[in-house]
């Protein structure tokens, strides 16, 4: 296993706006780590696509867009 590709992100801001509050965490991640891709298959993420400038993409979404 390739440890040099791994990155520790400190979060940043809280960011309450999912409906399910629990998952606001993988919000806050995202955020505060860059990201441009959420991949998930929760319903409470998926109907925030896009946040801010981050998707968040279905597992099967994500493999569709890499093969147009």
């Amino acid at each position: 296993m390739d440890l040099s590709s791994i990155q520790f992100v400190k979060i940043t801001e809280t960011i309450p706006v999912c409906r399910d509050e629990k998952d606001n965490k993988f919000l806050e991640l995202a955020v505060s780590g860059n990201a441009n891709i959420i991949i998930t298959g929760d319903l409470d993420l998926l109907v925030l696509n896009p946040f801010q400038s981050i998707e968040i993409l279905t597992p099967d979404r994500l493999v569709d867009k890499f093969a147009e």
